[in-house]
């Protein structure tokens, strides 16, 4: 197993000024990252999902669900791929607009 815990930071594209900010917060504290693309919901379509069915009307319904939780779970499914296929026992995921506290060092390196 892995003895370090990598950050990963969930991220769209477009959010520019968040990436930033949480580069920074994590870098002034020597913290090493990776920002990891999130999927856009606007840009989603059924052909993206092929395998999601309603439960109850069997047919795609993303409104049953929310497009919001389809997104957010596609986009965190590669992360969990790499940590299974790694063996990472330790992984700190966070969205983008996280405020990052000035202690997040000291705690990552008790993990």
């Amino acid at each position: 197993m892995s003895k370090s815990c990598p950050i990963f930071i969930v991220s769209l594209k477009k959010n520019t000024d968040r990436r930033r900010k949480i580069s920074k917060a994590l870098s002034s504290q020597a913290l090493p990252f990776t920002i990891v693309g999130a999927i856009e919901g606007a840009k989603l379509t059924q052909g993206d999902m092929p395998w999601f069915e309603s439960a109850n009307s069997g047919k795609f319904d993303v409104k049953a669900s929310g497009m919001n939780e389809i997104t957010c779970s596609l986009s965190h499914q590669s992360i969990y791929q790499h940590i299974v296929k790694n063996d990472i026992e330790c992984t700190l995921i966070l969205k983008e607009d996280v405020i990052i506290d000035t202690k997040l060092s000291t705690l990552i390196k008790a993990l």
